[in-house]
């Protein structure tokens, strides 16, 4: 979570976007401000998955289980794009489950209501003005193996581009795959506030200087393995000075990486200033197999 100061206009989002060779990443990261004194601070939750296998380029699977798996739901976000506009159009829908349209990440003009449910288990999107990037946050549920499938209708008349996976190879890293000769991607991915929730009370998040801040979090498939383990939080200066004691919370992983909501107490900084709230999880045994902060390359004020 970064804090900056700022006037008390905060709109809700802030998107920043990221179109690499790699994939596409579109983030928007939901926002707080607390006062101190006759100045604002603005606050925004900017966590991120750092798996230990990713560092060498991988990434860290879910286990299978031979026994069945409970129903999931998650937060998934699909966007498409490439260096050349075009128009997209087409629908996401998946087989014995129910999906609902969250936002439109797109950014033209003529994009607003464009994309809604078509039903309980489908959303579509229509063409608007061309774009090389947009996408939508949709909330999914359903079975481990039910199937995403998805449709992406051919600006030039063609035959719809036609795709379908099973949901929970979706739960972590990036699904990727080509659109068309021109470059153009589409790609699905989890975002880390759904993996770690974090539940803020008061939820205007304005606090007064050293206010009692309390805030509940939860693991939800975080793909961490099951056992004890410990989250650390903790209120750092923009160049990274500790602020205040650090809060430490046990935990317990269960066999599908979640964890149930626990709740801690922090204290708002005394001084004006920027400030970020860094969350790490890690094993009892002291082994990092993390959930940390990451600031500044996703949001910067």
């Amino acid at each position: 979570m970064t804090v900056g100061l700022r006037r008390p206009h905060v709109p809700h989002f802030v998107a920043g976007l990221c179109l690499s060779n790699c994939g596409i990443a579109h983030a928007i990261l939901p926002r707080c401000v607390f006062a101190l004194g006759s100045r604002m601070l603005l606050v925004a939750f900017c966590v991120s998955l750092l798996w230990t296998s990713q560092l060498s380029g991988q990434v860290k699977s879910l286990p299978v289980s031979a026994k069945p798996q409970p129903a999931l739901q998650c937060e998934l976000r699909v966007v498409w794009g490439g260096t050349l506009p075009r128009t997209y159009s087409g629908q996401i829908a998946i087989a014995g489950g129910t999906i609902k349209f969250v936002r439109n990440l797109s950014l033209q003009q003529d994009s607003i209501g464009k994309i809604s449910n078509a039903g309980v288990d489908r959303v579509e999107f229509r063409p608007h003005s061309p774009a090389t990037f947009g996408g939508m946050d949709i909330h999914i549920q359903g079975k481990p193996g039910s199937l995403v499938k998805l449709s992406i209708d051919d600006p030039l008349g063609g035959e719809p581009r036609e795709f379908q996976v099973p949901l929970q190879d979706l739960l972590q890293g990036e699904w990727l795959q080509p659109l068309d000769e021109r470059g153009n991607r589409l790609a699905i991915s989890r975002q880390v506030s759904d993996q770690l929730q974090i539940i803020s009370e008061p939820q205007s998040r304005i606090l007064s200087a050293a206010q009692t801040w309390r805030l509940r979090i939860a693991g939800n498939r975080t793909a961490l393995t099951a056992g004890a383990a410990t989250a650390e939080l903790r209120i750092l200066t923009a160049d990274g000075q500790a602020v205040g004691q650090s809060q430490t919370l046990p935990l317990t992983i269960d066999d599908y990486g979640s964890f149930p909501e626990t709740a801690v107490e922090l204290t708002a900084p005394s001084q004006e200033g920027a400030y970020r709230l860094e969350i790490a999880l890690q094993r009892r045994n002291g082994m990092l197999n993390t959930l940390v902060a990451a600031p500044a390359p996703l949001l910067r004020r």
